[in-house]
């Protein structure tokens, strides 16, 4: 099962960049700022390896990624790096997503953060050695303390979507489910939705949000990330909300380690996936960090098939059923279709 998991054709679609930075790009990292600067060194040491505990432990660690990532040379080199990574394990389509930044320090701004992201997908792209197509999300992190700075982010992606190739292709809404007020990012996200841009939300990563839920699912968003307390138990028997879902068939990102490892879930055994999977709902298997996490997505996988009896030809449609849900057009969906058919066919 292991090996069928790692040959299996994937579709990763919710994965954000720095939290996807494996080990070995963190020391590269560290060895460039060093380099700069012998006696410079992080604000707290950086252990991804064994991480587990809690989403403030998990969002302390990403301000440390943040801090090794904070040049266009260091977002270049992550990004290209993680695609990588996903090339090797079998994943052919891949949307990435980021927030944009700026670092007084270094001057870099939102813009050429981005830029340098896009470089990094486009170098990709014309490498012979990776088999992926990559896709950007660029994120509206709930912790802005200035509607301003997500305004900005909308701005620049109805820039680089239309001048990157059809690279960037939608919106994320995400950060520290525990901060910030959703409200005051819903008309930005309407108007998201109304200029026709694809919106994926981080939704019910913590319990008891119930009326910040049905603001967001007012927006009726494209995919909803997480939704690990979209269960009826937690969100006071209000069916309504869950009909919502399965009526406009709105897929699942499903994180199976991240929120194990973070502790929103338990174990496994008990993870939303099991809900929603089971009641023919669209899900998808996504990493969300993989190198924070040290997961991979064929791991995600054969996590699932473990906890929750797949079989290989379960996987296989799972797998093949995420084409569907990806922020492209049909032509593309029909492309990917037949390179898993002919997997399947070989298999």
């Amino acid at each position: 099962m292991e090996m069928f998991c790692s040959v299996l054709p994937k579709i990763e679609l919710h994965s954000h960049i720095n939290g996807s930075c494996s080990e070995e790009t963190i020391s590269k990292l560290i060895r460039r700022k060093k380099l700069l600067n012998p006696c410079w060194q992080l604000s707290e040491e950086l252990n991804i390896s064994s991480y587990g505990g809690s989403l403030e432990k998990c969002f302390s660690t990403f301000k440390l990624i943040h801090e090794l990532c904070d040049n266009e040379e260091a977002a270049y080199l992550v990004t290209s790096d993680v695609i990588k990574e996903f090339a090797k394990d079998n994943v052919k389509y891949l949307e990435l997503r980021t927030t944009p930044r700026d670092v007084s320090s270094t001057r870099m701004t939102k813009s050429s953060y981005t830029e340098s992201v896009l470089k990094a997908i486009t170098d990709a792209r014309s490498s012979m050695e990776n088999d992926i197509t990559v896709k950007l999300l660029l994120s509206i992190d709930r912790a802005m303390k200035n509607v301003d700075d997500a305004q900005e982010v909308l701005k620049l992606i109805k820039m680089y979507s239309a001048h990157s190739d059809a690279t960037v292709v939608g919106v994320d809404f995400s950060g520290n489910p525990t901060v910030g007020d959703v409200k005051q990012f819903l008309p930005l996200l309407r108007l998201a939705k109304e200029n026709h841009m694809k919106l994926s939300i981080h939704m019910a990563e913590v319990a008891g949000n119930v009326d910040e839920i049905e603001g967001l699912l007012a927006l009726l968003p494209d995919r909803i990330g997480h939704a690990t307390f979209l269960l009826p138990h937690y969100l006071n028997e209000r069916m309504d909300l869950i009909n919502t879902i399965i009526t406009n068939k709105i897929p699942l990102e499903m994180c199976l380690t991240s929120n194990v490892k973070s502790g929103t879930v338990m174990e496994y055994s008990k993870h939303q996936f099991n809900y929603w999977f089971h009641r023919n709902h669209p899900c998808v298997l996504c990493t969300d960090d993989k190198g924070v996490f040290s997961t991979s997505l064929s791991n995600e996988y054969f996590i699932a098939a473990e906890t929750f009896g797949l079989t290989c030809e379960v996987l296989y449609e799972l797998s093949y059923s995420s084409i569907d849900y990806i922020f492209s057009d049909d032509c593309h969906k029909n492309s990917l279709k037949n390179k898993w058919k002919s997997f399947k066919t070989e298999h």
